[in-house]
């Protein structure tokens, strides 16, 4: 039965009809509805860092010691949280006797503790090997104990003469001075203990320094206990 044109304005429907376009609708979105789209998370891989150097010495050594450290503690940290995780999901939605459950969870607690102990091994077993790096670092540099007088021939030369990797410490003085006596005391008490750090010390009026350095740097004071 076909309707008329003022029925179709009006919306209505002939009864018993089907119309083979809201048929075709009504399939696409019912085919919608049966599959929906889903978003499979990507997982990211944690990236191996490895570390390549000789042993420093010295501030950047210290800095670089560091970094390894957090970076190790940091990969130890997620490795028990890992387990943490796949723990709880194998417990979220089980139904199992009370005495399994007791049983799995001192197994988990007893696995832990050995994760923590086998973390505390390895920490002290990457101190004790970067203690011993840094002792054959020392063992290579060469050895003084002594303090070295300097006069200007000399103050440049022995300087510059002297192996870049160490450490070398310059005591400007002038006699009469109270405060540079007493540097000069605690120097020939503490060299004995840094055989690989080169002590000198010259004069300031034999370094033919000017009168406002000598005046500001050698009038010091310095106070001791």
């Amino acid at each position: 039965m076909a309707l008329s044109f003022d029925d179709k304005l009006l919306g209505e429907k002939v009864h018993n009809y089907c119309s083979s376009s809201e048929g075709e609708e009504d399939s696409g979105e019912s085919g919608k509805e049966s599959n929906p789209s889903t978003v499979v998370p990507k997982s990211l891989n944690p990236q191996n860092i490895s570390y390549l150097g000789s042993p420093q010495t010295g501030p950047k050594g210290v800095v670089a010691d560091y970094k390894r450290f957090k970076r190790l503690e940091s990969e130890r940290n997620a490795e028990k949280e890992r387990k943490l995780v796949e723990y709880t999901k194998q417990h979220s939605f089980s139904c199992k006797p009370y005495s399994k459950d007791v049983k799995e969870d001192e197994h988990t607690h007893s696995t832990l503790n050995a994760s923590d102990d086998s973390d505390d091994d390895f920490m002290t077993q990457y101190r004790q090997n970067r203690i011993n790096e840094l002792r054959k670092a020392n063992e290579s540099l060469p050895t003084f104990n002594k303090i070295y007088d300097l006069v200007a021939d000399t103050f440049i030369e022995e300087i510059d003469n002297t192996n870049k990797n160490t450490t070398v410490i310059v005591f400007i003085y002038e006699n009469g001075n109270k405060s540079c006596a007493k540097v000069n005391t605690c120097l020939e008490k503490i060299y004995h203990g840094y055989p690989h750090v080169k002590f000198c010390r010259i004069r300031a009026s034999e370094a033919h320094l000017s009168y406002r350095f000598v005046s500001s740097v050698c009038g010091v004071h310095f106070h001791t206990s």
